[in-house]
């Protein structure tokens, strides 16, 4: 089926259908831009950017950790280990959302390390934490308080029994206090042989048997108690050197995890817009091809329409008579419909008057004709005969006129 055979309401809907395809594909061009972009940011924000984010999360908590853990080993207040924990559970929590994006991502596992590294730095810290609760959080508890009691309880019976030994055990007691202030392992040494000599001179004192039994037993356990303390804090050392270390490999995750994710952030930057500007072209170039197909379709189709109207005005206007000022035409004009509505009403108008102007005339003639059939058998005036012969000359050349304007 061809445009000739089509109706104008077919031609119509073919042509905005037309056109409305191209803006629907056009619509479809410019969201599937509009929608990759969007995409593509989110990706960089819930991966790349998150990623980054969490690291930065890790190195902050990991900070505030640390210096709750140290506050601690000054103060030796509870509250502080609590805050570890804290921070502890805000760290395994940062580590798995790192891990969950690198498993989405196929990345590095730098989250599943940092997590595990994080979980040995809090077991060693709570058993730090629980060292120095049995060593005692003051001078007053733990080992601390249990061989001070002793020792306590040890120099009232030297002052009341053996005055001379007082020297002793204050340089015991002043070896003790170097080693818990500096920690330095050859007080340790200097206490075993202080007490060492206060046993031999506790046994050759003139004391009774009991009182030696006692305070040989007190000296005895004070250096049990000193000892075991001075194994704690062997401990601590070796769990605290365990710890740092644990952190000094996190430090060095965290930098290269930020960077990682700083540099993907960066190149994923850079495909989002070298895909944006593409897609963009692509879209302009939809958008243009579209807008000239659409006005060609619109031209196309308008022509295949306007060309018959414009032809039957012009049709038209042969036997329309010329417009007079009383009808009053726009002369700009342009709606084809109108132009050959107003022909069509001329056309029609003129068509009117020569079919009553032929009614006129054949009244005329058949009048004409009736009266010479009554004046057959008259004689007829040369005067009379002119006239009816100029009336018939003038009704001849009216009708050629006429006939004129209908010769298409």
């Amino acid at each position: 089926m061809t445009l000739k055979n089509m109706s104008i309401g077919e031609r119509l809907g073919i042509g905005f259908g037309l056109i409305g395809i191209l803006f629907a594909l056009v619509a479809w061009q410019y969201h599937q831009t509009l929608f990759g972009v969007i995409n593509r940011f989110d990706t960089l924000q819930e991966t790349h950017g998150a990623k980054k984010t969490h690291f930065l999360n890790v190195h902050r908590y990991m900070l505030e950790a640390r210096r709750s853990e140290k506050d601690f080993l000054v103060r030796k207040k509870m509250h502080y280990p609590e805050r570890v924990a804290k921070y502890v559970q805000l760290l395994i929590s940062e580590t798995e959302k790192i891990k969950d994006i690198e498993y989405n991502n196929s990345s590095h596992p730098l989250g599943g390390d940092i997590n595990a590294l994080i979980h040995i730095y809090h077991q060693d810290f709570k058993k730090i934490v629980k060292a120095w609760q049995i060593n005692g959080l003051d001078h007053n508890s733990g080992l601390q308080g249990k061989f001070r009691d002793t020792i306590h309880f040890v120099e009232k019976l030297v002052k009341k029994h053996i005055p001379s030994l007082e020297e002793e055990i204050l340089t015991l007691r002043r070896r003790e206090k170097d080693y818990l202030l500096r920690g330095d392992k050859s007080y340790v040494t200097a206490v075993q042989k202080t007490t060492e000599q206060i046993l031999v001179n506790i046994k050759s004192a003139p004391l009774s048997n009991a009182n030696k039994q006692t305070l040989v037993a007190g000296i005895k356990r004070y250096e049990k108690d000193f000892l075991t303390l001075v194994a704690h804090n062997n401990e601590i050392i070796r769990l605290t050197a365990d710890m740092r270390s644990a952190v000094h490999k996190i430090e060095p995750m965290i930098i290269l995890g930020v960077a990682e994710a700083t540099s993907q952030m960066s190149i994923a930057t850079q495909n989002t817009k070298t895909e944006t500007r593409e897609k963009t072209a692509v879209a302009m170039f939809i958008a243009l091809m579209a807008t000239f197909l659409g006005i060609s379709f619109a031209y196309y189709f308008s022509r295949s329409i306007t060309r018959p109207i414009n032809t039957l005005t012009q049709l038209t206007d042969l036997f329309a008579s010329p417009a007079d000022s009383s009808e009053n035409l726009d002369a700009n004009q342009k709606d084809e419909i109108i132009i050959l509505t107003n022909a069509m009403g001329r056309m029609t108008g003129h068509l009117r008057d020569i079919i009553y102007y032929f009614i006129d005339h054949i009244t005329a003639l058949q009048k004409m004709s009736k009266t010479l059939e009554e004046n057959t058998n008259k004689t007829i005036s040369p005067e009379e005969k002119k006239e009816m012969v100029a009336s018939l000359q003038k009704m001849s050349k009216d009708l050629e006129e006429k006939m004129r304007q209908l010769d298409v």
